[in-house]
């Protein structure tokens, strides 16, 4: 991720004259610009002093799910996913560990049998307590191949199940991610319970699924002014203006932005 800092006029930070630090404790407007391959997303948001502000933890661990939602989305549109792979269990399998565990065996195996086998992935929970895993995929696979292998994974523990293969047509990768985004939810209110150990990964994704991320810090700009600035980059990118949005996030941020799906 990349970050940039702009001022109207080329006017210079302040200095703090006990640190000789310029001062950054100013409201600012941050644009948020994401893009790989034609998905381009801008994102504007109006922030506040929000510098020395007491931590609360349920506020950081809402934020930390918004960046992992938006990092989901844009590894399936790297991934070029195209449609969703699903493992579950017969049984109720409810130790998420466990299934992490069969889970990294099952990629494992299908790596040494399937050249450039890549994923991204999310675990549910069902309301039986059972855990299985929707994944993200691109491309044709051997179905018969990846249900013995999820099958015998399972086998050694004592387990039995199956797998399903669900198709999604026109933009599949921003759908796809969209889709599982959604259990992405279930596993942050399972972390605000403390089910999932802090730290832990929101999802699962193959090495590799990059993206680019440029952000700048704009000051003494005008809405209208930043609106344009918005536009330009994501024309920039050769992308059309598919959407607009605006939300408001509590007191301390204004946001908004467009896409190109």
């Amino acid at each position: 991720m990349t970050v940039q800092c702009i001022e109207k006029n080329n006017s210079a930070w302040p200095i703090d004259p006990f640190t000789r630090s310029p001062v950054t404790r100013r409201c600012y407007h941050r644009v948020k610009k994401i893009y790989c391959d034609a998905a381009v997303q801008v994102s504007h948001a109006f922030v506040y002093d929000v510098l020395g502000r007491d931590s609360d933890p349920e506020r950081d661990a809402e934020r930390t799910f918004i960046r992992a939602r938006e990092k989901l989305k844009w590894r399936c549109i790297a991934l070029r996913a195209d449609h969703l792979l699903t493992l579950t269990y017969r049984q109720n399998v409810a130790d998420l560990e466990e299934s992490r565990k069969h889970l990294r065996l099952f990629w494992k195996l299908v790596k040494r049998n399937i050249d450039g086998f890549r994923f991204v992935g999310v675990a549910e929970r069902q309301e039986r307590g059972a855990v299985h895993w929707h994944l993200g995929l691109h491309g044709f696979h051997d179905v018969a191949l990846l249900r013995r292998i999820w099958s015998g994974v399972i086998a050694v523990d004592g387990y039995d199940g199956n797998i399903d293969i669900q198709f999604f047509h026109g933009k599949s990768s921003e759908r796809i991610g969209s889709y599982i985004s959604k259990y992405l939810f279930k596993g942050f209110e399972a972390s605000l319970e403390g089910e999932r150990p802090r730290y832990s990964h929101y999802y699962v994704t193959s090495r590799g699924l990059v993206f680019e991320t440029l952000t700048f810090h704009a000051f003494g700009y005008s809405d209208g002014e930043i609106a344009g600035f918005c536009e330009s980059l994501l024309t920039s990118e050769g992308a059309r203006v598919r959407t607009r949005w605006r939300m408001r996030g509590g007191e301390l941020v204004q946001s908004g932005g467009l896409r190109s799906w």
